[in-house]
């Protein structure tokens, strides 16, 4: 609807004109036409949320001006997203020509973002291990998921070509999935390789880029203020305390056994950020190896925590717990074991700064 302005001239209406009928005709014809296309009328494109038109002089009261709705900081960061567009990508320009609505989320972190970001309509295929509730905590969106992938270290890149996706987001953290980045890359669909989620600055960098790839900057940079805001609170309380030695034991997959997790693990971060001493670095495990009662001892450090693969199943870790040194530890002697699981803390996810909350209190509980 075309909004018309009445900020006419008026006239005096003391002062008589005579004026012929005539001309009174052809001037309120000229009038009519004047107002219908006035340059001071304003269109509904005009008046659209978050345009930088400045106000017309003549363009009607402040009543008359539309209101922006609520959340309309979202709405106007929706409507100035534009595609194609091109995201940075461990310094590599990768084009998406439209936003995409048919992704395909490969590595388990990697899926558990994307999770977070979008509704599970717009994935047309993820990685199996997303749905599981032991390892991921947007499996139930994940269940409804009709197309599930092995991922990792079973990465099928022929598979993954057949589902008519229009990106691709994985993560480069097992060999196979490297290989299968570099096969896929060649396809001509855009791909997302992320570098390993192993530190909170590489979750915030990834977190970023999948919102821009995905045009969810908003749901992004929200999840990112959030993780950083938790872990300020956190290292504010212990800072300046002793940091206690603690060494993280869990399978790396099921039945695996007991592995000693190493610094390249999200883990490490996790643990100095609450405030304690990763006895991996003491040891120089770069990457996780697996356990032995003689390099645990050998550590003795003042705090273990157990990661369990499934909440309440302990087979895979009986190996250690239940040797003849366990007991002479110092953390067993002092009853400072802490049992938790591989999603709290060994797979990087949004909610691993609630588990540096949680370590953090209990390395130092005096300071909350």
């Amino acid at each position: 609807m075309t909004t018309i302005s009445t900020n006419k001239h008026t006239s005096n209406p003391n002062r008589r004109l005579t004026v012929p009928l005539g001309i009174c005709a052809v001037l309120l014809l000229a009038l009519l036409s004047s107002a219908c296309g006035s340059p001071a009328g304003k269109t509904d494109a005009d008046r659209a949320v978050g345009s930088t038109a400045p106000a017309s002089a003549d363009s009607g009261s402040a009543a008359e001006q539309r209101t922006p709705p609520p959340n309309s900081t979202d709405a106007a960061k929706e409507s100035t997203s534009s595609f194609p567009l091109t995201v940075l990508v461990d310094g590599e320009d990768i084009a998406i020509a439209a936003k995409p609505m048919r992704i395909a989320a490969l590595s388990l972190d990697a899926a558990e973002a994307v999770l977070e970001l979008v509704e599970p309509e717009r994935i047309a295929v993820i990685a199996k291990s997303a749905a599981d509730p032991a390892l991921a905590y947007q499996a139930e969106k994940a269940g409804q998921i009709k197309e599930q992938i092995s991922g990792a270290t079973s990465l099928d890149p022929e598979k993954v070509m057949s589902y008519n996706t229009d990106l691709l987001v994985m993560t480069k953290g097992h060999d196979k999935e490297k290989e299968a980045s570099q096969l896929l890359a060649q396809a001509g669909i855009p791909l997302i390789s992320l570098d390993v989620w192993n530190t909170f600055d590489k979750i915030w960098t990834n977190y970023r880029i999948l919102g821009e790839a995905l045009d969810e900057q908003a749901k992004a940079e929200a999840i990112v203020a959030e993780m950083q805001h938790k872990l300020s609170q956190t290292e504010a309380a212990v800072a300046g305390e002793a940091p206690p030695s603690v060494l993280v034991i869990s399978p790396v997959g099921p039945g695996t056994g007991p592995y000693l997790i190493g610094m390249s693990n999200i883990s490490n971060d996790v643990v100095r950020k609450a405030g304690a001493h990763n006895m991996a670095e003491t040891l120089e495990l770069g990457r996780s190896t697996k356990a032995s009662m003689e390099q645990i001892i050998k550590a003795d450090p003042d705090y273990i925590v157990l990661l369990q693969w499934k909440e309440g199943e302990t087979q895979d870790l009986d190996e250690i717990t239940g040797s003849a040194g366990w007991n002479t530890l110092r953390a067993v002697s002092a009853d400072q074991v802490k049992v938790m699981t591989v999603k709290q803390m060994l797979y990087p996810n949004r909610y691993v700064a609630d588990t540096v909350d949680e370590l953090a209190r209990w390395f130092h509980p005096g300071k909350f």
